[in-house]
């Protein structure tokens, strides 16, 4: 019975491949999605060495009868299926198919095979990132919202745990439910919820039942208090709590190691500088965004928050950035406008990968010369601050593009400017600029647009 339905998967396959490489071709139907990838997650760890060499010969003749048309055969060397791997390699290269790319992944759905039997399993060391890539777009343009999640509940988390570009993919191809009843009709398949705008008072306990969540969005509802237990949501990656009524975090926020994304902004919070410390616990977060939330200072502990690509601080009191912050050196964004600092760290020096910088609406009086060490930056937000002047070293920046400095008390500024050959937009108003300093910049770019 096992082997009646394994042809049939092999016999299906060939026309996956077609519909792939045809632009325009028809995709799998939902009902040949759900034949292949939960069969395959019960069924092949099963198959005798002899039943898989039966297989694999079917399925090379049939290849064989259509080698005009496909030229593509690989299967990768996922475990438990070397044998089958090795016998179409072997069909593959005798027959002289390419396996430049790669249309079949068919390991990919042995759960089992991953996160139990090989704890250490790691995607490149099996496939080059090239076949990895390829056959991630085959999958996303041909099984986007079919791919049937039901049965593989522990490959995709696990994927998407370790940072894949499998998981990745997965996780975009998913679709989110919108309703706790819809999600706990099958809560083992349910990786994205997103419950924005229902009004919800207290936060659902019912989501604890989604162990494999990676994506949850509660933003503009009612919820004042998130729950101890939400720790045990071990899988999340993006937890979105924006504008709620939130007055506090739990301490097993820390158990949530896999966060990447987390935001908090517009929430009451009592004691913001406690949660900011708190969340430093996180290990892989990526992006924090706290904007609106009373934080009045940053603790040195920012300092471990050192994957941070995106951190969001504006409409808070802060008054000045620890020197920590130079240890975030994976910052690209970076937006802390609308609070009470007076002056930036030297320190701001040291995040070479910062493209976005606003620090606009506070009260800085001067602006650090390592600002021109930040080779990266493109936008550069300064307007309604208290600056009388700007640091020579400002025209390093040859990569910038914006350079907001409105309403300061900032009377020169084209000899610093002049070698910002990728300027394109600059404000100058509501400052002590001469009518002369403003034709000299125009002369100097023509195609800017001044303000």
């Amino acid at each position: 019975m096992k082997t009646k339905y394994l042809y049939i998967f092999f016999a299906i396959i060939p026309f996956f491949l077609l519909a792939c490489e045809n632009e325009g071709s028809r995709t799998l139907s939902k009902e040949d999605a759900q034949l292949i990838l939960p069969w395959i997650d019960d069924q092949i760890n099963y198959l005798s060495i002899e039943e898989k060499k039966k297989l694999a010969s079917s399925l090379a003749n049939y290849y064989q009868q259509t080698r005009n048309q496909v030229k593509v055969i690989l299967l990768s060397d996922f475990a438990p299926l070397p044998t089958m791997g090795r016998y179409l390699r072997k069909y593959a290269q005798d027959n002289h198919f390419s396996s430049d790319s790669s249309f079949m992944l068919i390991g990919l759905a042995i759960h089992r095979g991953i996160p139990d039997v090989f704890p250490n399993w790691r995607m490149k060391q099996i496939i080059s990132q090239k076949e990895i890539d390829e056959i991630m777009q085959i999958i996303v343009n041909a099984w986007a919202d079919q791919v049937p999640y039901q049965g593989l509940e522990k490959t995709v988390a696990y994927l998407q745990e370790h940072g894949t570009v499998l998981g990745e993919t997965f996780l975009q191809m998913s679709m989110p439910a919108f309703s706790l009843e819809q999600a706990l009709q099958k809560p083992d398949s349910i990786f994205r919820l997103d419950l924005r705008e229902q009004k919800l008072t207290a936060f659902p306990k019912e989501i604890l039942q989604l162990k494999n969540l990676n994506e949850l969005w509660l933003s503009k509802n009612q919820i004042k208090e998130i729950p101890e237990e939400i720790g045990q949501l071990t899988h999340l990656q993006n937890l979105d709590l924006s504008n709620n009524q939130i007055h506090s975090l739990p301490e097993s926020l820390k158990k949530l190691t896999y966060l990447k994304k987390l935001n908090l902004t517009k929430n009451p919070l009592e004691n913001p500088n406690q949660v900011f410390t708190l969340i430093t616990s996180l290990p892989k977060l990526t992006s924090l965004e706290m904007n609106f939330c009373n934080l009045t200072q940053l603790p040195p502990e920012i300092s471990k928050l050192d994957k941070l690509t995106d951190l969001q601080l504006v409409g808070n009191q802060i008054q000045s950035l620890p020197t920590e912050v130079g240890f975030l050196s994976n910052l690209q964004v970076l937006l802390i406008n609308r609070n009470d600092l007076t002056t930036l760290p030297n320190e701001i020096g040291k995040l070479a990968r910062l493209q976005l910088l606003y620090a606009d609406s506070n009260r800085i009086e001067q602006i650090p010369s390592q600002i021109g060490e930040l080779q990266k930056l493109t936008v550069l937000r300064l307007q309604h601050n208290q600056l009388r002047s700007l640091p020579q070293e400002l025209g390093k920046l040859t990569t910038l593009e914006r350079l907001y400095i409105a309403d300061n008390q900032v009377d020169s500024i084209s000899n610093i400017i002049k070698n910002l050959t990728q300027l394109k937009e600059i404000s100058i108003g509501k400052n002590p600029v001469s009518e002369e300093e403003k034709k000299k910049i125009s002369r100097q770019f023509p195609q800017l647009k001044i303000w």
